[in-house]
């Protein structure tokens, strides 16, 4: 259970809130519910009801991606862009990092694109993950950034992209 999560709670109910951290009861038949959400990737239910509208993700383009960070805008030009970002709250443990290491060798190996990976370590571990891939790091076909700099929508509005495996919660 989350830290404080009972103190949380007993807090909300002190201030009228009577089931505090129930989704489930937030529902109401007679209003929309708009979920920032895709069906196919977020829902693994078989019933929702007919009130709930998924609509995906919902994001804004704030500039161009060449304002916010040149460099990168420059380098997304180079070849079509796989982008792979999980959001703020994804952090990889080295067994996961270097499975994902693993995936994107093989993409790079088989397809003529980039890779630019949102990548944060959970705990401190060296870069023997990226062992198979320096070469393709050395060369710029990986890059890997610990926050991005360029709102989601103005790295689609490039059109030098392929989203593959996003989370748009927090870039």
């Amino acid at each position: 259970m989350m830290p404080r999560l009972a103190e949380k709670r007993s807090y909300l109910k002190r201030h009228g809130i009577a089931n505090p951290f129930d989704v489930t009861s937030l529902y109401h038949e007679d209003y929309l519910w708009l979920s920032p959400a895709m069906r196919e990737a977020d829902f693994p239910l078989s019933i929702i009801p007919p009130s709930v509208i998924h609509c995906g993700p919902i994001f804004l383009s704030v500039a161009l991606a060449a304002d916010q960070d040149p460099e990168l805008a420059s380098w997304l030009e180079r070849a079509p862009t796989v982008l792979i970002n999980l959001g703020s709250w994804a952090n990889y443990d080295e067994n996961g990092a270097l499975e994902m290491a693993r995936a994107i060798k093989a993409l790079l190996s088989n397809a003529n694109v980039q890779v630019l990976w949102k990548f944060n370590k959970r705990r401190d571990y060296g870069d023997d993950f990226l062992k198979e891939l320096r070469e393709e790091v050395a060369n710029g076909r990986l890059r890997l950034e610990s926050w991005l700099k360029v709102d989601p929508a103005s790295l689609i509005e490039t059109g030098n992209y392929c989203i593959v495996g996003t989370s748009w919660w927090g870039q």
